[in-house]
């Protein structure tokens, strides 16, 4: 078909340039949200030529619909990786936390690096179990009569002061006494110049030096270069003292190189080797990313699938059940039916054709304006910020700059014409009453927080609104799910209907590619099965939530704004989990979900949506070619990614994605760490076993637990009352997204539209709606155009000149 051929090539491009354009030559985004301006903004550019053709020919022959349709089905699958939902934060979130780390104080004096699982060798301040003790087992080393040859080692490499503080708190200090501060500082440089120090597996005492796990750990060094001499020593230290030095926490491949600093891994990456070296793949370190690529991309691969399939099980219930409006299958099926080039239809119509043109202009406008200073700008943002000082609670809270400094989105304008008014409505206010919410707790003193990856009241909250939907979600459709559920189970006999068969079969799938994803997390990632099995509940729970978000809102820019952390540390506490398994989570979320904006089960359920509604290709087939481009996609992006920035280095522009995002969790843990060190239960945070006293450790934070409860509770409510109550005005989303950047930045833009719609519909009716749709069509199609414009423009402008083009985004950047 050559759709599918088309699809597939649109689908390489995507993943072969989008970093390129978005972070590079930063132009508007290729991808950026669930309506990628490359996919749509070429469908609108194919369905006009075709229609033209048509025209020309005065009729003869059709639209060629099915094969447009199926290259959005199979393009927009790639879309997923190359974009903000993983490759753009992967390298600088797995790799430049280690180059960050030498300039971060407060990483170092927690020694946060070493809490990676499988990371870096250096001993931090909370894997020492007893100073004291291991001052006493130090000095009985080093003052054994007769001297032996591993203590007059030891003896060497210890520096005289460390030597005295040594025996002073072997011999001379009272045991009563506390180790100050200071004094474990002197320790733990001792012990980490030990792990830098030649000669350590030379000098063991004898007894260690024949144990088989010492010497299994030799060899590997010695003949595999399984490890560096660092991670060796390290090794070795903690079964010489296992009582007081804890090993490098377990796992592999969860950071590049072990969380290791290295000239050609890590430091690289700062400024690139262009000039030095062509562009071509060999620039990849690739033996030494491998255990990070096996360990992320395989999970990533693996969520995938668990996507497909799930798509497969929602899209019978959302489609035909519960008949949600899909509005971005509806723009396409605008642009390509059939009757758009018969007289009367979309095609002839002058709304449609003023709209994308005013639009067009517009961009095009705005855009020389950032190309030429003085050039007149026609302005889509309006500054309401003398407002604030009426409002000096709520100007205070966080996100009020969007909603006092509005812009507006015509696109969003337009696809707010096609959603049912108490979605538009709920989604334009969600920026007032996220204000109101802050105002209201700023007036009792009580600060409305909203870090994603601590435990504040705006994550909590939406956690909780989270599970409350899915709760609604699966009352919604339990018949049809639990169906599904007994035939993945063989329960029921499964008839002949393919459609039933596809369904046990995602059901099955679905929970083999979840048990994988628990495994890697395992296996690799050093996670106890049981957290494993809760992270990626949440995963797959938060992908659900978006992709109904955007089958029901037409939202195409949604962030969750929260990470499984945040429940976690809510739950669990953080001395329930211990800072390794903390930091773990934290970084499936930095990696996994930080900011899936570009939400792979998204794409999928629209892709289902569209080639069930307009081709006649089965959806065991669409689901298939889906997966297949989405996996193929993953692994080119990757290649591409990694070659770029080995290339050209972290472009010094992106500091969300290499810097600030990052930095997330590890500047979360280390204020954890301390916190814990100060209160005296650092220790036992790091002891904590969960594979044997799993509930025992938990520390619930009952204040949060009962936030998230109370989110939950209230969408409940709302969907509840939504149900019962014909005239009720607010839709649960407005609790999803509340207090999230795309909420706050297309508030304005929704209520607009939900005006525009309402006054409408109230003077004129059904006629005044189907009157005004194509213009609506029309704003949609001129944005997109636009988008595409300015990509195709920067793009030959970097290629000619070698330049780097002026930066103007349409859409969110």
């Amino acid at each position: 078909m050559i759709g599918v051929f088309l699809g597939i090539l649109l689908a390489a491009w995507v993943a072969c340039f989008t970093l390129f354009n978005d972070t590079i030559i930063r132009q508007p985004l290729m991808t950026g949200n669930l309506m990628p301006s490359t996919v749509y903004g070429l469908l609108v550019v194919l369905s006009l030529l075709a229609g033209a053709w048509v025209m020309l020919r005065r009729g003869r022959g059709g639209m060629p619909r099915q094969h447009l349709v199926m290259l959005v089905v199979i393009a927009t699958a790639a879309c997923a990786w190359p974009g903000s939902n993983f490759y753009r934060t992967f390298v600088g979130g797995l790799a430049n936390p280690i180059n960050l780390e030498r300039t971060k104080p407060h990483w170092q004096s927690e020694g946060v690096l070493s809490y990676v699982p499988g990371g870096s060798p250096t001993i931090a301040r909370g894997q020492v179990r007893d100073w004291r003790g291991l001052a006493q087992q130090i000095h009985h080393t080093i003052s054994a009569e007769p001297p032996n040859d591993w203590g007059a080692w030891l003896n060497k490499q210890l520096l005289a002061g460390q030597r005295r503080l040594i025996r002073q708190l072997a011999t001379d200090r009272d045991a009563e006494d506390e180790v100050r501060p200071d004094e474990r500082a002197t320790l733990l440089a001792a012990l980490n110049h030990l792990v830098r120090s030649e000669g350590l597996a030379d000098h063991l005492p004898p007894e260690t030096a024949q144990r088989p796990e010492v010497a299994a750990l030799i060899h590997a060094y010695q003949t595999e270069h399984a490890a560096s001499l660092a991670r060796l020593n390290r090794a070795l230290l903690a079964v010489v003292w296992p009582e007081h030095v804890a090993p490098i926490p377990a796992g592999e491949g969860v950071m590049v190189n072990g969380a290791e600093a290295d000239p050609v891994v890590t430091d690289a990456l700062v400024g690139g080797v262009a000039g030095e070296q062509r562009l071509s793949l060999g620039n990849v370190p690739w033996r030494s990313w491998w255990p990070t690529l096996r360990l992320w991309v395989g999970l990533a691969a693996l969520l995938a699938v668990a996507s497909v399939c799930l798509a497969l099980i929602l899209h019978p219930q959302w489609s035909r059940y519960e008949r949600l409006p899909y509005p971005l299958v509806k723009l396409v099926e605008a642009v390509t039916s059939p009757t758009a080039v018969r007289p009367g239809g979309l095609f002839h119509n002058k709304l449609f054709w003023g709209a994308l043109l005013a639009v067009l202009v517009l961009h095009l406008n705005n855009g020389l304006a950032v190309w030429q200073p003085g050039w007149i700008k026609l302005p889509l943002t309006y500054d309401l910020s003398p407002l604030m000082v009426l409002f000096p609670n709520a100007s205070r809270v966080s996100g009020s700059w969007n909603v006092f400094h509005p812009h507006l989105y015509l696109s969003v304008i337009a696809f707010a014409f096609f959603v049912r008014t108490d979605v538009t409505l709920s989604m334009g206010i969600v920026g007032f009453a996220w204000l109101a919410l802050g105002a209201a707790l700023t007036a009792n003193a009580i600060p409305l927080t909203n870090n994603q990856a601590e435990a504040d009241i705006g994550p909590l909250l939406r956690i909780g609104a989270y599970l409350g939907y899915a709760v609604m979600i699966f009352y919604f459709g339990r018949r049809h799910y639990l169906a599904v559920a007994a035939d993945t189970l063989r329960l029921r006999r499964v008839t002949g209907d393919p459609n039933q068969r596809t369904l046990a079969w995602a059901g099955r799938l679905l929970v083999l590619s979840s048990i994988g994803c628990v495994v890697l997390l395992s296996r690799y990632g050093g996670l106890d099965w049981r957290m494993g099995v809760i992270a990626v509940a949440l995963i797959l729970l938060m992908l659900v939530v978006l992709a109904r978000i955007f089958a029901e809102t037409g939202a195409f820019y949604i962030q969750p704004n929260w990470m499984p952390i945040t429940f976690f540390a809510a739950v669990f506490g953080f001395e329930g989990m211990g800072p390794t398994t903390f930091l773990m989570i934290s970084l499936i979320g930095v990696v996994l979900v930080g900011d899936p904006r570009e939400s792979i089960l998204g794409f999928f359920v629209n892709g289902l949506k569209l080639s069930d509604d307009l081709t006649k290709v089965s959806r065991r087939s669409s689901a298939l070619l889906q997966g297949s481009v989405a996996l193929g996609a993953l692994v080119l992006a990757g290649a591409v990614t990694l070659m770029l920035l080995y290339t050209w280095g972290l472009p010094p522009l992106e500091k969300w994605a290499n810097e600030w995002h990052p930095s997330l969790a590890f500047n979360t843990l280390a204020r954890r760490v301390s916190d814990a060190m100060s209160v005296g239960e650092l220790d036992a945070a790091v002891g904590v076993d969960l594979s044997h006293a799993y509930f025992s450790s938990m520390r619930p934070d009952w204040p949060a637990v009962g936030i998230m409860a109370g989110g939950a509770a209230a969408v409940i409510a709302l969907a509840a009352a939504r149900m019962r109550l014909p005239w009720w005005p607010i839709h649960p989303v407005l609790l999803l997204v509340i207090g999230t950047t795309p909420a706050g930045r297309f508030a304005w833009s929704f209520l607009l539209g939900w005006f525009i719609k309402s006054t409408i519909t109230r003077l004129t009716g059904a006629r005044g709606y189907s009157t005004v749709r194509p213009l609506m069509i029309g704003l949609i199609a001129g944005e997109l155009l636009a988008a595409l414009f300015w990509q195709s423009f920067g793009a030959a402008y970097y290629a000619i000149t070698g330049a780097l083009p002026e930066t103007y985004f349409i859409l969110p950047n």
